[in-house]
């Protein structure tokens, strides 16, 4: 099955017709997981079945159906829009990561529940046991909001660094507005010039201008670690 999902993600399309195919064959064949990996396939092509396949797995497959379902009823994909059953499937579910990660956007947006980046930051510091992406979001939440708080800092930093590292995207950018911002829990600007230098050196220009700036700064800020939590 996870050859099938990421063949579906191909830009290929030979490759993506045999993740399809891949897919369509465990779904019949009653493999857990198949069917919403299907659903997700599809989504964009054929959003009436892939949320009928969802609909059908909302029992079977409670930890993986519902946020994906809730984010169809929300949009209004496959069939009529429906957000309050959306936010109930969704509080339904809140120990799986999944329905956290769905909720923690909403609260961010401040969709069918009142804008609370607090709370947004606490659900998705919670999905990204298991999605980099929110990861990345809560990063971008802490910068944006100097005001909220978390309380595994140093979990937080951890991976975030490792991300940076390994040049997940996105996650550089991240971790360097969020060290230059105004949030006393993470605020480190030689930390952030550090990893300026270092993504300059990758080869990103775009950056090019923070990197004069550091520099300006003096040379006794740029003395700590590249990688500094």
């Amino acid at each position: 099955m996870l050859l099938g999902r990421l063949l579906v993600t191909s830009d290929k399309p030979d490759e993506r017709a045999r993740g399809l195919d891949i897919l369509e064959r465990m779904a019949k064949a009653g493999q857990f997981g198949a069917k919403r990996e299907l659903a997700v396939a599809i989504r964009k092509d054929d959003p009436v079945r892939a949320r009928t396949l969802l609909e059908e797995q909302l029992w079977p497959d409670p930890g993986g159906a519902p946020p994906r379902l809730a984010e169809m009823l929300i949009a209004g994909e496959g069939g009529p829009a429906d957000p309050k059953r959306a936010l109930s499937l969704l509080n339904k579910r809140t120990d799986t990561t999944g329905a956290k990660a769905v909720l923690g956007r909403l609260y961010l947006e401040g969709r069918l529940v009142p804008r609370d980046a607090q709370q947004a930051a606490l659900l998705l510091d919670q999905a990204g046991t298991w999605d980099l992406d929110a990861r990345t979001e809560v990063l971008r939440i802490l910068a944006a909001n100097p005001e909220v708080r978390i309380t595994n800092s140093k979990h937080l930093l951890y991976y975030a660094t490792e991300a940076a590292e390994l040049d997940e995207p996105g996650a550089m950018a991240a971790l360097i507005d969020l060290k230059l911002s105004q949030n006393a829990q993470f605020q480190d600007r030689p930390g952030a010039c550090k990893l300026i230098g270092t993504a300059v050196g990758r080869g990103d220009q775009t950056l090019t201008q923070r990197l004069a700036d550091c520099r300006a700064s003096g040379p006794r800020r740029a003395r700590r670690s590249v990688f500094h939590i």
